[in-house]
């Protein structure tokens, strides 16, 4: 590019205003977006007082303790400054941008008064929160932004379980640890690293200091940045036993393309989203910008989502993280980095697959249960669980939300792999619990001599607390609510196909709350399954007496396959085929995914994981959840089995 030539930003800028006069003397608007109908709900949330919860789970958020002046800020920046200067003076760079942020609750906060402290601590075990992670600034022997950390170890009020993340790279203008301008810089050595851990030496010793198999718990954010890393990390455990520590448990953050540990001789890693950026769709062409100095990024908060929930598992021990909206243009106006289309409900259902995940991944102790959320108050990040004037208390309602369906105290904690007791089973699925009871209903009229296997999936706790009250019996599993009942019958058929049962019934809360008939749909499904004694008895007849039956499907709803009712899903069942080697048959599918089957006719099953399956974005049609409702009888007849109707 010659020295005249404009920069692509300038150009591209051109290019859109350009545009937006054309479109404007045309009269053509802008193009119709998808919209996600559960996000037109969320709107502002108020607070609430909620009961406690005591999760298999620990969530820890992390904190930044800069909300008050102190000496190098004021040299560096201006008198007074803190992250509020920033914040406060925040616009809009596209249309629809959110910014500023406003905060409620304690507004713009100084962290030398320790009130604030204690009453951020009182908010977060309010909403589930179990611990913060704060951040540390230790400059070979020069400690930044330490006074709030200071006196929240002195004052005992501010009740809340903590860990320290040595943010150990360069501090710079650029707020992006580049080495650009620098303000103030690391100087590894060993004599600097063991004065460090003598000065955390009184955090770790600190009751409530946050600890993994008797450990105290310290996180590295850039690890790679220090020579030999391994023998620090060496030096510090020991250093940790001659104060009279058990030793160091040390994780090592996923940025900057860190990934294992293992180079580092760590215990473990821990997410930080959305680390690594550059792995994201650019998202710009779709807003219109009203900045013409803009030159950063957009991209999509439910990309960074997916990915992260989508990520397949890593063969090391790996705290999961999720993050709220995340963009910095309080601290770069004109050069953000930009996460749009934020949702309450998105943040949830990552929270909650991190939570399950989490639960259910076998390389953890339940000390290492942890999972965190980037963040609790990075404000010029836009990334914040304290309340603001847009969603209220709604990021932390979400938290605890999802946090409470995963309440030990419930009796709903991992367990062992489920058994065979009879020949029968169920697999059933709860989501609406206003559906709960009545399906329960259902089954004790259809097997009132209890001869079954109850075998249940479900996103909450308390509904597994319910079906255990009444089935002593069953055998329940916690599962994350994506996939809507196909991805929990996909681990419910991984746990049960090899079992050796005769035929099982499959079936659901299908609460179809959009349609005035969805009480009388659910019926319609549930009748020709489990409808009396005589119904169970004469499916289970035909099983017996026809080895080649694979499914047995309500009748109504055995509908013929075309591609008009196809035509969302094609691109997915192009997929099934390539993940199974079946193709799509274009004979029948069974609507409502709710009947009987011989477990051996489903074994394409076993090929999907949890991995292939999307967040959930309202009632759309066209995704891997529906592709595979469409395949199910195309599989039982390539499996060699026929379907029938009851």
């Amino acid at each position: 590019m010659s020295a005249s030539a404009p920069p692509v930003n300038r150009l591209r800028r051109l290019f859109i205003r350009c545009a937006t006069r054309v479109r404007r003397a045309l009269g053509i608007g802008s193009p119709i977006p998808v919209v996600d109908t559960a996000r037109l709900t969320e709107g502002y949330h108020a607070h609430q007082d909620n009961p406690p919860v005591d999760p298999c789970v620990k969530v820890l958020a992390y904190y930044l303790p800069q909300f008050h002046p102190f000496p190098q800020n004021d040299a560096w920046w201006g008198k007074g400054f803190t992250e509020w200067s920033n914040v406060g003076k925040a616009q809009p760079n596209y249309a629809g941008h959110y910014q500023p942020h406003c905060p409620i609750h304690l507004g713009y906060y100084d962290l030398r008064l320790v009130d604030n402290m204690i009453e951020q601590a009182r908010l977060a075990r309010n909403y589930g929160i179990y611990g913060f992670c704060y951040y540390f600034y230790w400059f070979n022997g020069t400690v930044l932004m330490h006074q709030p950390l200071e006196q929240m170890l002195a004052d005992p009020r501010v009740d809340m379980p903590f860990c320290l993340m040595w943010a150990n790279e360069n501090w710079s203008r650029r707020w992006d640890g580049k080495d650009d301008d620098i303000l103030i810089a690391q100087e590894h050595s060993r004599a600097d690293s063991l004065a460090f851990i003598r000065h955390l030496g009184r955090y770790f010793q600190d009751d409530r200091y946050v600890r993994v198999n008797g450990l105290p718990v310290l996180i590295v954010y850039r690890a790679n940045l220090i020579p030999d890393i391994a023998e620090t990390g060496r030096l510090w455990r020991e250093e940790a036993l001659r104060l009279g520590l058990p030793g160091l448990y040390l994780v090592a953050a996923q940025s900057f393309d860190i990934t294992s540990p293992a180079p580092f001789g760590f215990d473990a890693a821990v997410q930080f989203p959305p680390h690594p950026f550059r792995q994201y769709p650019d998202h710009q062409p779709e807003v219109t910008i009203t900045n013409p100095a803009f030159t950063g990024r957009i991209h999509g908060y439910p990309d960074v989502a997916q990915r992260f929930v989508q990520r397949a598992d890593e063969p090391y021990k790996v705290w999961r993280a999720c993050m709220l909206s995340w963009d910095n243009t309080a601290r770069k106006q004109d050069g953000a980095t930009i996460f749009k289309d934020f949702s309450l409900q998105g943040y949830q259902q990552w929270l909650s697959h991190n939570l399950n995940v989490t639960a259910h991944d076998p390389r953890l102790n339940d000390d290492e249960r942890l999972t965190f959320v980037n963040a609790w108050n990075e404000w010029a990040e836009g990334s914040h669980l304290e309340p603001d004037r847009r969603f209220g208390y709604g990021y932390l309602q979400a938290t605890y939300d999802a946090v409470q369906d995963h309440d030990s105290r419930w009796g709903i904690v991992p367990g062992h792999p489920w058994a065979r007791r009879h020949d029968v089973a169920v697999v059933l699925h709860l989501h609406y619990a206003e559906v709960v009871d009545p399906l329960l209903d259902q089954i004790d009229q259809a097997f009132p001599d209890g001869q079954v296997d109850l075998y249940v999936t479900t996103t909450a706790s308390a509904h597994g607390a319910r079906v255990r009250q009444r089935w002593p019996q069953a055998q329940v599993r916690l599962v994350e609510n994506r996939g809507r009942d196909i991805l929990p019958f996909v681990e419910a058929y991984r746990q049960i196909h090899s079992l050796g049962h005769l035929a099982v019934c499959k079936v659901h809360t299908k609460h179809s709350a959009y349609r005035p008939d969805g009480e009388r749909l659910r019926q319609g499904l549930l009748a020709p399954l489990l409808g009396s004694v005589a119904t169970v008895q004469a499916a289970l007849t035909r099983f017996r007496q026809d080895p080649k039956l694979g499914m047995l499907v309500p009748g109504p709803f055995l509908i013929p396959a075309t591609r008009r009712n196809a035509s969302s899903n094609l691109a997915n069942l192009d997929r099934l085929e390539s993940l199974t080697g079946v193709p799509y048959g274009y004979t029948d599918l069974a609507a409502g995914t709710m009947f009987w089957f011989r477990p051996a006719c489903l074994s394409p099953l076993l090929t999907l994981k949890p991995q292939d399956f999307d967040l959930e974005r309202g009632l759309a049609d066209g995704t891997l959840t529906h592709a595979v409702e469409r395949m199910m009888t195309s599989w039982a007849r390539a499996e060699g089995y026929t379907v029938a109707t009851c």
